[in-house]
């Protein structure tokens, strides 16, 4: 696995890109920047697979090098007949994911993003660390189709940072805290400040309360958290 060096040199505000250089490096950098992040794919791949029924689709929406539909893949009832489909708009990213897969994966790969997704027939879809990267304004009709697209029993699962709603001395700690738990992962200071530069409104969390109200709102019966680590959550919510 090729180590992340990308924000070695300064970065001007709002540059993050899924670009080449990124994906290169995608897997290491989120390993060492998303906490819990194996305990998530793990628990996303677990709970779609229990919400998996026969003669229907799951999907994930920004899949990236496709860790999580392959953990769907290992945990779900083989007897099923359920097609699995990896969504993402970056082409380098489907690249990377087509070198984990063998040709009788069973997952199909598609360059697409979440808007233009085409979803039906799901009993589950999962979109982890990508609704984030969506202009807000945008975010209602995606969570809407998603609902509309999943079957009775059907579950989506998500995965975001999120604004804590602490208060401000707390909330300043939650983020030294995530600092600290990425310099444990080996990097420098200035990784840290730069990345945080370049992702200045590209990504846009929002509160647990804003999701379910968002949820709710698109026609989920309900939703709940599934795991949490300071300012980073899993989420469920079902049709």
């Amino acid at each position: 696995m090729t180590q992340d060096r990308v924000f070695l040199s300064p970065a001007h505000a709002g540059s993050f890109r899924f670009n080449e250089e990124v994906v290169q490096v995608f897997d290491n950098m989120i390993s060492r920047s998303v906490p819990l992040y194996e305990e998530i794919t793990r628990l996303s791949a677990r709970f779609a697979a229990e919400a998996a029924q026969d003669n229907t689709n799951i999907y994930d929406l920004g899949c990236s090098t496709c860790n999580t539909l392959l953990a769907t893949r290992e945990k779900m009832d083989p007897s099923l007949n359920v097609n699995l489909i990896g969504c993402d708009p970056s082409e380098a990213m489907l690249i990377k994911a087509k070198d984990k897969l063998s040709e009788d994966s069973g997952i199909e790969l598609r360059l697409e993003n979440a808007q233009e997704a085409d979803l039906n027939n799901a009993s589950a879809i999962i979109m982890n660390f990508t609704l984030q990267f969506v202009p807000p304004a945008e975010r209602p009709s995606i969570l809407k189709k998603i609902c509309d697209s999943l079957l009775p029993g059907g579950i989506f699962v998500f995965s975001e940072k999120i604004q804590t709603a602490l208060p401000p001395k707390f909330d300043a700690l939650a983020l030294q805290l995530y600092d600290e738990f990425k310099i444990l992962n080996g990097y420098a200071d200035s990784e840290i400040a730069n990345k945080r530069k370049a992702l200045e409104n590209v990504l846009i969390p929002l509160s647990h309360e804003d999701h379910k109200k968002a949820l709710a709102k698109a026609g989920f019966a309900g939703s709940a958290i599934i795991s949490n680590w300071l300012n980073f959550s899993c989420l469920i919510a079902w049709k």
